[in-house]
């Protein structure tokens, strides 16, 4: 059920990162924004193969960047971090950065098939 209002601010947040990219500008936030709705509403219109392809794709090129990501940090990354206990005061403090960690695994996908199924 989320989904389908979810779709809109997934644009938006991608917008943002669009527009940080080239520079932080409000008009490339919108046009990315506007981008990503209508390249999602174009692989809807597509049918779902097509979309069901695509997704396919994209899950591919996600894991390899997390693979990158993760080989250049155990390369390149500092050896000390880690090391220690958890201090398990404040909890309440880490619950922005668990929210920020699952939004990212989730929620991009989305956009690629349920338009489809809701036909």
């Amino acid at each position: 059920m989320g989904a389908v209002p979810g779709g809109a601010g997934i644009a938006i947040t991608g917008g943002k990162y669009f527009g940080i990219f080239f520079g932080g500008s409000p008009a490339a936030e919108i046009c990315g924004t506007l981008l990503i709705l209508v390249v999602g509403g174009a692989v809807n219109y597509a049918g779902a193969k097509t979309s069901g392809k695509i997704q396919q794709g994209l899950s591919f090129i996600l894991v390899a960047l997390l693979i990158l990501v993760a080989a250049v940090a155990l390369t390149f990354g500092d050896t000390s971090a880690g090391e220690g206990r958890l201090l398990w005061r404040k909890p309440v403090r880490r619950c922005p950065t668990v929210a920020l960690v699952f939004f990212a695994y989730v929620g991009w996908e989305l956009m690629s098939f349920m338009s489809e199924e809701f036909k």
